[in-house]
């Protein structure tokens, strides 16, 4: 191939290719798999398969996802009897299951992520301060938690681990063997003033000089 100038010039010429053009068999491969591919012969090399199931597994995961029946046999054209007799199918109740249990796992993830989100933003409040405003400046006006607001978040957040360290949230004493002891003698005086017992132990009580 020879590459002329404006005057006619040959100022440059391309080595001879043995054996033609050598982008030739690529072009030809090309057209003939686009025209495979419009004939339908051949499918799109681009082309995403998704996956497909039976209408039954179909039909089964709406519901799961609706919980209603008679519209889930409306949207497959199906009747409410014919659902039913399938929801009773091993292979219906193992897919419902397996459903359930994904759901839960996701819905469990998202708790987790909530729970990790609230609990960094709970401490940032206790050691900088409720947010308040913005400053002139830009920055965040922040105000110390209040002692009472402390009290309230140590006790529910000291409930919380003791729970998941499997632990007592009370430790019983003798406030709750005082209050029990208060109860019994409540009782006993309504049912009659002059005795009280304490432990199984009845005790006469006489009235003084006072009474």
């Amino acid at each position: 191939m020879k590459i002329t100038n404006k005057d006619g010039e040959v100022v440059a010429e391309s080595p001879t290719v043995v054996g033609g053009d050598i982008f030739r068999a690529e072009i030809e491969e090309t057209q003939a798999s686009s025209e495979l591919r419009s004939a339908g012969t051949v499918p799109p090399a681009t082309e995403v398969t998704t996956e497909s199931v039976p209408w039954e597994i179909a039909a089964c995961r709406r519901y799961c996802e609706t919980g209603n029946m008679a519209g889930t046999a409306r949207e497959f054209g199906k009747t409410i009897y014919e659902l039913n007799k399938l929801s009773r199918t091993l292979w219906w109740q193992e897919e419902e299951v397996r459903y359930k249990k994904d759901s839960a796992t996701m819905l469990d993830a998202t708790y987790t992520r909530v729970l990790d989100a609230a609990l960094i933003r709970l401490e940032d409040r206790i050691i900088n301060g409720e947010v308040t405003g913005v400053n002139k400046d830009g920055s965040e006006r922040r105000m110390p938690v209040t002692a009472s607001v402390l009290t309230r978040v140590a006790d529910s957040v000291f409930i919380k681990r003791q729970l998941l360290r499997n632990e007592p949230t009370t430790i019983p004493g003798d406030t709750d063997r005082m209050n029990i002891l208060a109860e019994k003698l409540k009782a006993l005086g309504r049912k009659d003033g002059s005795y009280a017992a304490i432990d199984g132990a009845i005790t006469e009580v006489r009235p003084g000089n006072d009474d």
